[in-house]
């Protein structure tokens, strides 16, 4: 990593802070657990030995990924990767609802087998339960026998 490289991250770093969130540098140099006077030196890029936890700091303030600002992953690899998390939590949540409905299929064959119905009037009578309203449902309740 080159030098030129480096004070231009720490630039753009500091520059997107005060343009989107209105800080000033003395506001930016507390908020990384640095003085006023060090930060404006790395800012202007005097410092000899920047600062690496320092730097980090303020990639994690400003939203910056390490690796896309410096070269080590393109902003597509960002996205390739976010792509292939959503399709794992995706794929996750679908092995979810096929376990509950491998269980709702076997409550369903339980309750039928106990009932001494058959498991295909059980759910169309279950279908039927569940398509009546509220409204029916209360109904039925105050209607005197």
């Amino acid at each position: 990593m080159t030098r030129t490289k480096l004070d231009t991250a720490i630039v753009r770093c500091v520059e997107k802070l005060q343009s989107e969130s209105g800080l000033s540098l003395a506001q930016i140099a507390e908020m990384v657990g640095m003085n006023y006077e060090p930060m404006r030196n790395l800012v202007r890029g005097n410092v000899k030995r920047p600062y690496f936890d320092v730097i980090l700091k303020l990639h994690e303030l400003a939203g910056f990924s390490m690796d896309e600002q410096f070269g080590l992953q393109t902003r597509e690899d960002r996205e390739w990767q976010d792509v292939q998390k959503s399709f794992h939590q995706l794929k996750s949540h679908v092995e979810e609802l096929e376990l509950e409905k491998r269980l709702l299929l076997d409550w369903i064959r339980k309750y039928a087998m106990e009932s001494g119905d058959t498991v295909e009037s059980t759910v169309i009578k279950f279908i039927n339960q569940g398509r009546t309203t509220q409204s029916d449902r209360d109904d039925q309740q105050t209607k005197p026998e």
